[in-house]
């Protein structure tokens, strides 16, 4: 067919979408600053009071998808944004189903019939007491168009709304008084979601090599990965000292070549066994320590509170187990393989100069030092770069994630630039601060390799002008020397990089600290039988620095009754929903059928207890997995639950039926 649209459209979808910032530019959206325009609307939208309760009014930072926001200041935060923009046209997806009648009665008087006069508005709503004030009305049904025209035609040509709305919710007034409101919208967190756990210190603390090393808890693999990486040092030490005794001997003819190459040849073949075994150990104990940090990280997180995801997006928790997860599977292992050789190789090399001549040790000792407060030197910049990196990375994955969730929106409002700059900009810093590591560490690796060259001019000038020495010995003396300095920077480097692949680790032992949800005992098998609610002196806030949600609750509700909890937007009655499936730690109690709830395993609790969420959620899947995940019912059953909630017409229409596939948070649904 042919859609024609004459004139610029603003779009509010169904399901509200705040992106991470403040609530202002969530508002703004990319359009111009109008001090007028954004107060009229922040009137007509009522968020005045709501914003006033905000910790920095509408400058406050909203976590990712408004999780800090009630359903009904997300849906009145996406209104706004959608009639802030000057547009000729606004297309609002049921924006009035999110809040009570009160202030939705507010909004449709001061928002459409007043502020958006002399606008095309289409208003999309199941609320019949909307219906009298619009200037025309057209009935979907099953996607077609079953009536059009205004109210008054429609009901003189005898058309029911009650056969396609299901009831006549026709002038609902809900009565509320600013002192009906219990307690405040629930508060903001002051700190950034995107801010993270630092270290006072500039270096890895001893604690956090302990946890990368004995997190496996295979001691014995941990003892042999050092014991062949210490006999593959003596051997290969042994066989240079051999090699030099038997040139300095082979010049005499009585020498017993034979008995130097068997002893030669066997310390070879030892030598190459114990670096086999030694790489061999060294990665299976590699291996096993990543697997349990991953393994503790994840046991924590899928036990941790709510608080913990208010907290911390999905772009930070994902970048430690995409990223760190990935530098401690792949890059650490062989970072601590090199700097462990390079130590025993060091070690290996004093002994040998030892034997020929101990005045070499005190250069060598002068330029070990000189390397090791340069190492100082770049690690107290370089682990604090890293840090800050990995804190940037976080905001890029989120704000990755938070575009393709409002992609309609973002392409409705026509502002894919203005996300695109700022995806940028987080990428630009992070860029910057991953540019600034990177050139920290050539500018170490230079003034080491400088130190190292110097080293080798000096020890090649000593034996130019003394001729005294034996040229077997000189040999060895210049070539273990050449060794280990070249060893030594690289190996000052690879501890260098060690440092900073352990700040990965660091990051991961962070979620060992994670505050994780009780256990509790197991009810008895048949609890609850009857229903029965008691809420006892409950209180319960968000975090320990926010303002109660819930106010020293006291009710009860007695089995069979039907129950309606009332109240303005943020009055807290989604925070008694969390309350009673112990999202949030509470003060008093809460008694099901005589059982405390503190004494119930939470996994069991709400396995008995079902709720509608103010937020849909449908997981990638088939349409049977997101009714019957655990596979515990017959398609009968399923079937019949459709038919409760009138989709079994809907899901019939589909060949595959109720294997009908469902996208990422049901985007293949029709809403």
């Amino acid at each position: 067919g042919l859609l024609s649209v004459n004139g610029s459209i603003s779009y509010a979808s169904q399901e509200p979408w705040i992106f991470p910032s403040t609530v202002r530019q969530n508002i703004l959206f990319g359009s111009e600053w109008n001090e007028t325009r954004y107060s009229a609307v922040i009137k007509c939208c009522a968020l005045e009071r709501d914003l006033k309760l905000l910790p920095y009014g509408d400058k406050t930072t909203v976590g990712e998808k408004g999780t800090s926001l009630s359903g009904g200041q997300k849906a009145r935060v996406s209104l706004a944004r959608a009639i802030y923009r000057d547009a000729n046209i606004y297309l609002l997806d049921d924006p009035l189903s999110a809040v009570d009648a009160h202030v939705g009665k507010q909004i449709f008087e001061q928002c459409f019939e007043v502020f958006l006069k002399g606008k095309t508005v289409v208003l999309v709503t199941h609320q019949l007491q909307y219906l009298q004030r619009v200037d025309y009305i057209l009935v979907l049904h099953n996607g077609s168009l079953a009536a059009k025209g205004t109210k008054n035609e429609l009901e003189s040509s005898g058309f029911t709304f009650i056969k396609y709305l299901g009831q006549n919710n026709e002038e609902e007034e809900l009565e509320v008084t600013d002192n009906s409101i219990g307690t405040d919208p629930k508060p903001l967190e002051e700190k950034s979601q995107f801010e993270e756990q630092t270290k006072d210190s500039s270096f890895i603390s001893c604690d956090t090599y302990k946890r990368y090393f004995l997190a496996s808890k295979d001691y014995v693999t941990l003892v042999f990965a050092i014991l062949f990486s210490s006999l593959t040092q003596i051997a290969a030490s042994a066989t240079n000292y051999i090699l030099a005794q038997w040139v300095d001997v082979g010049q005499f003819e009585d020498t017993d070549h034979q008995r130097y190459s068997y002893i030669f040849g066997s310390i070879a073949i030892a030598s190459v066994i114990f670096t086999i075994l030694r790489s061999i150990y060294s990665m299976k104990l590699a291996k096993r320590s990543s697997k349990a940090l991953h393994e503790t990280m994840f046991k924590n997180v899928i036990r941790a509170t709510v608080s913990f995801f208010y907290a911390n997006s999905s772009g930070i928790i994902l970048n430690r187990f995409a990223k760190d997860l990935a530098i401690v599977d792949e890059l650490l292992p062989m970072a601590v393989m090199v700097v462990l050789r390079t130590i025993l190789s060091i070690l290996g090399v004093f002994v040998v100069i030892c034997f020929v001549n101990a005045w070499f040790l005190i250069p060598t000792l002068l330029v070990v030092a000189t390397l090791y407060y340069l190492r100082r030197f770049y690690l107290t910049t370089a682990l604090n770069l890293l840090r800050v990196e990995g804190q940037l990375r976080g905001p890029v994955y989120s704000h990755v994630n938070a575009s393709l969730q409002g992609l309609p929106i973002i392409r409705a409002f026509g502002v894919k630039n203005v996300l695109t700059n700022e995806f940028y900009y987080h990428q630009d810093i992070h860029t910057s601060s991953l540019y600034m590591a990177l050139a920290t560490s050539r500018a170490f690796g230079y003034w080491a390799d400088l130190v190292v060259v110097i080293y080798i001019v000096v020890l090649t000038l000593h034996y130019t002008f003394n001729s005294d020495a034996h040229g077997a010995n000189i040999g060895l003396v210049i070539s273990q020397a050449m060794q280990m300095m070249g060893q030594l920077a690289w190996g000052v480097r690879q501890f260098a990089e060690m440092e900073n692949f352990m700040v990965s680790v660091e990051r991961l032992s962070q979620y060992d600290t994670i505050k994780t949800e009780r256990s509790g005992d197991h009810a008895e098998i048949d609890w609850p039988t009857r229903g029965e609610i008691k809420f006892v002196g409950v209180s319960l806030k968000y975090s320990e620095t926010a303002p109660y949600a819930l106010k020293d609750l006291n009710f009860i509700i007695r089995p069979l009754e039907k129950v309606g909890i009332v109240g303005r937007t943020g009055a807290g009655k989604s925070s008694i929903m969390s309350a009673i499936f112990q999202f949030v730690e509470i003060e008093g109690s809460i008694v099901i059928d005589d059982i405390n709830l503190v004494n119930v395993s939470l996994g069991y609790l709400r396995k008995k207890i079902s709720v509608i969420p103010q937020d849909p959620v449908l997981f990638s899947g088939s349409l049977r997995y997101n009714l019957d995940p655990f596979s515990e019912y017959q398609d009968e059953t399923l079937w019949r639950a459709l038919e409760e909630v009138r989709l079994k017409e809907v899901v019939d229409n589909f060949s595959s039926g109720i294997n009908l596939s469902i996208g990422l948070n049901g985007i293949n649904d029709r809403g």
